[in-house]
């Protein structure tokens, strides 16, 4: 009987070191994937901004009549508020929207478009008929939002709240991290860290 309890509980030891361990491998595959798409949406925003004259007006020009996004190199914008469900939008989530007019606008560059189609399908956010978006996910599947010049404003990190802003002021990609919250700044990543 001692026997039979002792197998036991060696078999329950090895098992909660494998799920730790299994759960560690899933995290760092996730946060890789995280920082993979973080950087081709850092690479398509930098090739849209060395192929136009942002400052100059010609970049916007491209973004001007797509809605919310008009003054997109400077505005600041709050953090979108709760978590997003991983995989389908929220078409009416300003971020969202913002996000997929962005990325629609700078796909039409011919080498930002070349990047778009290289990404595999599963990498896209979809609408809720099932279509693909524009909006890259991270690694749980949430959105990953574009973040103008301005900042994102209302990120808790370490218990204070404030505006997280590239250091040279340009827009930059944001993933919510595993808990898909970006008003938590604790997991957040950001292209610009990258």
């Amino acid at each position: 009987m001692v026997e039979l309890i002792m197998v036991v509980a060696v078999i329950m030891i090895l098992s909660s070191i494998a799920f730790y361990g299994v759960s560690n491998l899933l995290r760092h595959a996730r946060t890789q994937a995280s920082a993979t798409a973080l950087e081709q949406c850092r690479g398509m925003l930098s090739t849209f901004e060395t192929e136009t004259t942002v400052n100059g007006g010609q970049g916007l020009a491209l973004l001007n009549g797509t809605s919310d996004i008009v003054n997109a190199w400077t505005d600041c914008k709050a953090a979108p508020s709760g978590s997003f469900a991983p995989g389908v939008a929220n078409l009416s989530d300003p971020a969202i929207m913002r996000t997929e007019a962005v990325m629609a606008a700078i796909a039409n560059l011919p080498n930002v478009h070349a990047m778009f189609v290289a990404i595999p399908a599963n990498k896209f956010l979809k609408n809720s008929s099932g279509g693909q978006m524009h909006v890259l996910v991270d690694g749980w599947g949430a959105p990953i939002i574009f973040v103008p010049g301005g900042g994102l404003s209302g990120v808790t990190t370490g218990g204070a709240s404030g505006t997280i802003v590239a250091p040279t002021g340009h827009p930059f990609f944001a993933s919510g991290g595993d808990d898909s919250n970006f008003s938590t700044g604790d997991d957040n990543s950001y292209s610009f860290r990258n």
